[in-house]
């Protein structure tokens, strides 16, 4: 009958191709890179492609076809793979190295920068700005305050000194943060949307803002502060010095900002931990855990 169900093995070669590519290249994966004993190095993250691989040989032959091969580190889609990395502080030469010996990020196309501090999150945009040529999305992990949206000064609010957390945003490996709402982020970017994804703000939005926040301080400013005592003021520098990093690439990547609580949330699904894992089953986003130790 016309209507019958036609078996995956007896569908023509080039469209069972086809489907194989599509399942290989729809999920995110996120790595970041370890170093181990002389100068040797592992990737550790998520491979969602992994279960799919081992089916049969044509799979593994469509991954071929829709992964990067880099040597001791393995496939990866980077289209959509996200990659971390800490501070060039963290380990100097490690960046660089990996750069000289796998080219690794003349490839990468989305990362999410998480610095020690102010200094070393310049340092590492400045080190992308001139090796990573493909790069289409940069997010930057750091303490960015949002200030109320209001013109009313307050005399006690407007003056506290929180926390700068420049903490690391997973211990062992990415997959222990929630990715879902970065991963949504950068699709509505590549779709042409607004870069959107601190407290749900495009980063204009977020600078007028801090803008707002510098406007309402009073003149002139009470007795034994500066205009540095204030968070906001602070965070604004703070972001215009990244934009201008960001500005010396070749090809400007789309700019996200984020901070290190965010990160570690987990959105809508907060009783469900922080792992991708707990909501990949929702939303088909972020694929099965492979951590690779």
């Amino acid at each position: 009958m016309a209507t019958d169900f036609q078996l995956f093995p007896s569908l023509p070669p080039e469209l069972r191709l086809h489907i194989w590519h599509i399942a290989l290249t729809t999920s995110w994966s996120c790595t970041t890179i370890k170093p181990l004993r002389r100068y040797n190095y592992k990737s550790t993250g998520t491979n969602p492609t992994k279960p799919i691989t081992q089916v049969c040989h044509e799979a593994r032959v469509a991954l071929k076809e829709t992964h990067t091969y880099i040597e001791d580190l393995g496939l990866f889609n980077f289209p959509k793979h996200i990659f971390f990395i800490r501070d060039l502080r963290y380990s100097p030469a490690l960046p660089r190295r990996l750069q000289s010996r796998y080219s690794l990020f003349s490839y990468i196309q989305h990362i999410v920068i998480n610095p020690k501090s102010r200094t070393l999150m310049y340092e590492i945009i400045e080190f992308l700005a001139e090796v990573a040529t493909d790069l289409k999305s940069i997010v930057v992990v750091a303490p960015w305050f949002l200030p109320e949206d209001t013109d009313l000064y307050d005399d006690y609010k407007d003056w506290i000194a929180p926390y700068e957390d420049f903490g690391e945003v997973f211990v062992r490996s990415p997959s222990e943060v929630n990715l879902v709402n970065l991963i949504s982020a950068i699709e509505c970017g590549e779709d042409g949307g607004e870069c959107r994804l601190l407290d749900g703000l495009s980063v204009g939005e977020y600078k007028a803002r801090l803008d707002r926040a510098v406007r309402r301080l009073p003149d002139p400013l009470p007795d034994g502060l500066q205009f540095m005592n204030n968070a906001y003021w602070r965070t604004r520098g703070m972001l215009r010095t990244v934009e201008a990093a960001v500005g010396k690439f070749a090809t400007p990547p789309r700019l996200y900002l984020q901070t290190v609580a965010n990160m570690r949330t987990s959105g809508e699904d907060g009783a469900e931990g922080t792992s991708p894992l707990n909501t990949e089953r929702k939303t088909g986003r972020v694929g099965a855990e492979n951590v690779t130790e």
